[in-house]
């Protein structure tokens, strides 16, 4: 993440298909949108408070509006910062991603991904 670079978008409680054939279920975490980048947020410093209102609160916006194109509270560039800190959350530019799709579910969106990272092709399923 550059320095200037600004979070756009962010969502909570956002699942991680795993696509690896033993993997059971998936990963909870926050997509986040920035300038530049779509970040995948697994582990993160904030607190289990935090998360708990935010995702709350996050339910009700999208009772009231489908509008996805959320910027939460108490979450800005430099928490953003410190969680890309730890490697097990997945930052992607633009540029290296290669197909982007998705389908409506019954519950909601999926969001499919696939892109090219360290010449690794990968595929990366959210819902």
């Amino acid at each position: 993440m550059q320095p200037d670079e600004k979070i756009q978008a962010h969502l909570v409680s956002v699942w991680r298909e795993s696509k690896k054939f033993f993997s059971i279920g998936g990963r909870e975490g926050m997509l986040v949108l920035t300038d530049n980048h779509l970040i995948f947020v697994h582990k993160t410093e904030s607190k289990i408070n935090w998360w708990k209102a935010i995702t709350q609160r996050q339910v009700i916006n999208f009772i009231k509006s489908k509008n996805t194109m959320i910027h939460h509270d108490g979450y800005d560039e430099e928490d953003l910062s410190i969680d890309l800190e730890n490697s097990k959350n997945v930052e992607l530019a633009f540029d290296d991603i290669d197909k982007i799709s998705f389908e409506e579910k019954v519950w909601g969106s999926a969001l499919y991904l696939e892109y090219e990272k360290m010449v690794k092709k990968k595929i990366f399923n959210m819902q």
